[in-house]
């Protein structure tokens, strides 16, 4: 299709729904969730996705919830067992139902070793998402999700758009690691969830909006909202 004034690329089809969560999860967007290991970025994901999956929840975290439909969690860091009664079982122990809208495969189920950029990861990944047309689909953990350099802007631009090609038109939501420390650098350069991200810069670049998540607080950044 060709470039189009601006009057008739107006009213090009467009999603009836801007947002999935206002102002952190946009209809077919992208979310980078990261953190320290260990810090509980999967219960983050898990109630996020409890979130949009239960019709009778209004919000997430204060946030809005536009849109309720089923989402996709992708498990591939955490072996089946220990996913389920760590995480799945604790989170349900907790009071918080976890809904059969809420579409769960990890790495037994998967490719092994799982490579987004290699064919059978790819046709495995569109497949879920083409059968099951979830909302949002959640890849824990990026990492786990591709084999090679994470510091490679390239690499890491493949790894993104292919995943996003797999997963297409559902939002896609990335779990990562924060880089380590360095108190060498000005407090400001730390603070910069641009860079705060371990790996490639690409990635939070990218991404819609950044959720930071450390033991006691979130922060949070995106297109339509500052960093608070």
């Amino acid at each position: 299709m060709d470039a189009l004034p601006v009057s008739l690329y107006r009213q090009l089809p467009r999603p009836p729904d801007t947002w999935i969560i206002r102002d952190i999860l946009p209809t077919a967007g992208l979310l980078s969730l990261y953190g320290d290991p260990k810090i509980g970025k999967s219960f983050a994901a898990l109630q996020l996705a409890q979130a949009v999956t239960q019709s009778e929840q209004p919000e997430w975290l204060g946030f809005e919830v536009c849109r309720h439909a089923p989402c996709l969690y992708i498990q591939l860091d955490t072996p089946r067992a220990l996913w389920s009664e760590e995480y799945l079982d604790r989170f349900t122990l907790a009071s918080q139902a976890l809904p059969d809208t809420l579409l769960v495969a990890d790495r037994e189920m998967a490719p092994f070793p799982f490579d987004i950029l290699a064919g059978d990861a790819y046709q495995w990944l569109r497949a879920q998402a083409t059968t099951l047309q979830p909302a949002a689909v959640v890849v824990d953990s990026v990492r786990d999700a591709h084999s090679g350099n994470e510091d490679s802007s390239e690499h890491m631009q493949r790894v993104v758009t292919t995943l996003r090609a797999a997963t297409d038109p559902a939002a896609l939501i990335l779990i990562s690691h924060a880089r380590k420390p360095n108190f060498q650098l000005p407090a400001d350069v730390r603070d910069n969830l641009l860079s705060d991200n371990r790996g490639s810069s690409y990635v939070p670049g990218k991404a819609d909006t950044i959720i930071k998540l450390t033991e006691r607080t979130l922060h949070i950044q995106g297109r339509t909202i500052q960093k608070h």
